[in-house]
C-alpha cells in the first residue's frame, strides 16, 4: 500500500502545474494544457485529435506538401485518442489522464524493479531506494541578490535532474521507459530462471523481448539500443565469465541471441532505413542532431546531485552481489552513459540526451542504500538526502509553474471566441487546406480542432519553412497584389484563411476572391470563393 501511495503522489505531482493551469482558466479563455514546451506539446496532441476522428495513420498536418502516411513516430498518439473518444474526454484531457496513468504505472515498476535489485535486502531498503530514486535532485547554491536570497541549481539542458524532468509530461517517454523496465524485468527473470524453463517458455518469452524491442524501435529506437546492447554483454559475460551455471550458461544465447539476429536486427535495420529515406523523419533527425550537449563530468555531477557520492561508495557491494538482473542493469547504465559521452547518436541521426536515460537514478539510488547495514543509520540518511533534495525540487516545481514561456504565450489560453471559430471551421462541411499566420504558430494549434492541413506549422515538420513564413506574411500584411494572393492560395491549394486578434494584424485580409464565413471578436474565417 505505501508503494501504490507513493506512486499516486508522484503522478499527481507530476501533472499539478497542469491541475494548477486549469484552476486559472477563466471565462473568456480556455486552457489548452501546455505543460511542457507548446511547440512539442501541440504536435502531440494533434495525433490524439486524430485518433479520435477514427484515423489509424499518422499525418503531418503542419504543411500542404508532405504526403506522409506512416505507423511509425508517435503511433500511439492514434491510441490514445481512441481510448479518449470511448470515454467522452476530450485531447487535451486524453494527453494529461495518460500522463498520470503512465506515471502511475512507471513508479511501480520503477519499484518491482528496485525489489529485484535488491531481492536479498529488507524491505525497508527497498522504500528507501525508491523514494532517493524518484526524489534525487542536483547540488545548489544560495546567492544574495539584492535583499532576496535566491537559489540557483546546477544543470544542463535536458537533463534527468528532478522528478518532473525524468517523469516529465511526455507520454511517450513514459511509455519508453515502462516498456523498457518491463523488458528488464523479463529479460533478467529469464536468465535467472532459465535452467528451470522449458524450450518452449524461453522461445515465448524470447519471442515477447523481440517484439518489444521492435515497438521501441518504432518510437523510441534509443532504448530498444539500449536494451540489445545491454542484453548481449549480459548474455556473453554468462556464456564466457563465470556468473552462472553451465546449464545457464548453455542456454543463455538460445535464449536471446537468435532473437536479435533473426528478428530484431533486421527489423531494426528496416526500420532505421525507412526513418533515413522518409523526409518527415529526416526533417526530424536533422533538428535533433544539432542538439548534442556535451558537459563536463563536474557539471554532470553537479547535476546529478548528492546521491552520486552516496552511489560510488556503494558499487563494490553492487558487484559483490552480482547476479543477472544487476549485470543486465549495469551494463544498461554503462552503455547509456558511453552513448551520452560519445558522438556515436549524431552518427544515428540524433541527440545523445536520447541516450541519457532517466532510469539512471534508479540504479544511483540502488547503489546508494546499500552502504548501509543499519536500518536506523538508513532512515537517518534517507531524511537527510531527502531534505537535501527538497531545495531544488521545490524550485523546479516553481519554476515549471512559473514558466514565462507558457505562461505569457497566448497559445496557452486561447480566447474562448477563437476556440468557438476553431471549432466551426472543424465542422464546415466543405474541405480544404488552412492559411494561418506564423506568428503565434496557431499552424500548431489549429489541427487539434480540425481534420485539416496547415500551410505553416513549425520548422522541423514544415518544409522550406523560412520561404512560407515570408510568404504567409507577405499575404497577410496585404503586400501580395490581388492576382498574387489568388494566385498563392491555387497554388498551395488553400480553401481557407484564419486570422486572429493574438497576431496583431490591423485588419483582415481584404482580398476579393475571399468571402467570410464566421467572425466575431476574435478570429475571423475566410473561404475562397467558389468558381476562384
Amino acid at each position: 500500500m505505501i508503494v501504490f501511495t507513493i506512486a499516486i503522489i508522484v503522478s499527481i505531482l507530476n501533472i499539478l502545474h497542469v491541475i494548477i493551469g486549469f484552476a486559472r482558466e477563466t471565462s473568456e479563455s480556455i486552457y489548452m494544457g501546455v505543460g511542457h514546451y507548446y511547440l512539442d506539446y501541440y504536435q502531440y496532441l494533434q495525433p490524439i485529435a486524430s485518433g479520435m476522428r477514427g484515423k489509424w495513420t499518422i499525418e503531418n498536418y503542419f504543411t500542404t506538401d508532405d504526403p506522409i502516411k506512416t505507423i511509425f513516430g508517435p503511433w500511439q498518439y492514434l491510441l490514445l485518442g481512441k481510448v479518449g473518444a470511448l470515454f467522452h474526454l476530450s485531447p487535451v484531457q486524453t494527453y494529461w489522464f495518460f500522463v498520470f496513468f503512465f506515471s502511475l504505472i512507471l513508479a511501480v515498476l520503477i519499484f518491482r524493479f528496485i525489489q529485484m535489485l535488491l531481492s536479498q535486502e529488507p524491505f525497508y531498503k527497498q522504500i528507501a531506494a525508491f523514494i532517493l530514486s524518484l526524489f534525487a535532485a542536483p547540488f545548489f547554491r544560495i546567492s544574495k541578490v539584492g535583499e532576496v536570497f535566491v537559489t540557483d541549481i546546477f544543470g544542463f539542458w535536458n537533463d534527468r535532474s528532478v522528478l518532473w524532468k525524468r517523469f516529465g509530461g511526455i507520454p511517450y517517454h513514459l511509455s519508453a521507459q515502462i516498456i523498457t523496465i518491463i523488458l528488464l524485468i523479463i529479460t533478467s527473470d529469464s536468465l535467472e530462471k532459465i535452467s528451470k524453463l522449458s524450450s518452449a517458455s524461453i522461445l515465448k518469452r524470447g519471442l515477447l523481448c523481440g517484439i518489444l524491442i521492435i515497438v521501441l524501435f518504432t518510437f523510441a529506437p534509443s532504448y530498444g539500443i539500449l536494451i540489445v546492447l545491454s542484453s548481449m554483454v549480459t548474455t556473453s559475460v554468462l556464456v564466457w565469465g563465470s556468473l552462472g551455471d553451465r546449464t545457464t550458461k548453455k542456454f543463455s544465447f538460445i535464449l536471446f541471441h537468435p532473437i536479435i539476429l533473426l528478428l530484431v536486427i533486421p527489423a531494426g535495420l528496416f526500420i532505421k532505413n525507412y526513418f533515413s529515406s522518409e523526409p518527415y523523419f529526416l526533417r526530424i533527425s536533422e533538428t535533433e542532431k544539432a542538439w548534442q550537449i556535451h558537459p563536463s563530468l563536474k557539471d554532470v555531477i553537479l547535476t546529478t546531485g548528492p546521491i552520486v557520492f552516496f552511489a560510488l561508495v556503494g558499487v563494490p557491494f553492487f558487484i559483490k552481489r552480482l547476479r543477472v538482473v544487476r549485470l543486465l542493469f549495469l551494463s544498461f547504465i554503462a552503455i547509456s552513459y558511453l552513448f551520452f559521452f560519445s558522438d556515436i547518436p549524431f552518427r544515428l541521426g540524433t541527440t545523445n540526451m536520447r541516450f541519457y536515460s532517466p532510469l539512471i537514478y534508479v540504479f544511483l539510488g540502488v547503489l546508494a542504500v546499500l552502504i548501509f547495514k543499519s536500518k536506523r543509520t538508513l532512515l537517518v540518511a534517507t531524511l537527510f538526502l531527502f531534505l537535501l533534495f527538497l531545495p531544488a525540487n521545490i524550485k523546479a516545481f516553481i519554476g515549471q509553474l512559473n514558466d514565462r514561456n507558457i505562461l505569457l504565450s497566448p497559445i496557452t489560453y486561447l480566447p474562448a471566441e477563437a476556440v468557438a471559430g476553431f471549432e466551426f471551421l472543424g465542422k464546415y462541411r466543405q474541405e480544404g487546406n488552412v492559411l494561418v499566420s506564423p506568428r503565434q504558430s496557431l499552424g500548431m494549434v489549429m489541427p487539434t480542432f480540425m481534420d485539416r492541413r496547415m500551410y505553416i506549422g513549425r520548422p522541423a515538420l514544415t518544409p522550406s519553412y523560412v520561404e512560407k513564413n515570408l510568404l504567409s506574411e507577405g499575404f497577410f500584411m496585404g503586400v501580395m497584389s490581388n492576382e498574387e494572393a489568388e494566385d498563392f492560395m491555387r497554388r498551395n491549394e488553400l480553401t481557407f484563411v484564419a486570422v486572429t486578434s493574438l497576431e496583431g494584424y490591423r485588419n483582415v485580409p481584404d482580398y476579393p476572391f475571399l468571402r467570410t464565413i464566421f467572425k466575431n471578436n476574435h478570429v475571423a474565417i475566410l473561404e475562397v470563393k467558389r468558381g476562384q
